[in-house]
């Protein structure tokens, strides 16, 4: 997610973190892991959360 090219942000989001947001809806414990994500990658599951009108809880938003 670091890189600034488009096509790469959207593989990575689409192929790793989108699987990942929804692992977590069927139990798996994202929060063990959430520290080991990059910013960018943290930034993008907090705006799919958002587009899918899923509330993130405070630890995924720093709270």
């Amino acid at each position: 997610m670091a890189t600034k090219g488009h096509e790469d942000r959207t593989a990575v989001g689409t192929g790793f973190l989108e699987p990942l947001l929804m692992a977590w809806d069927r139990g798996f414990d994202l929060h063990l892991i959430w520290g080991e994500l990059g910013r960018e990658s943290r930034s993008f599951c907090l705006e799919l959360n958002e587009f899918w009108g899923v509330k993130s809880p405070d630890w995924m938003r720093g709270e």
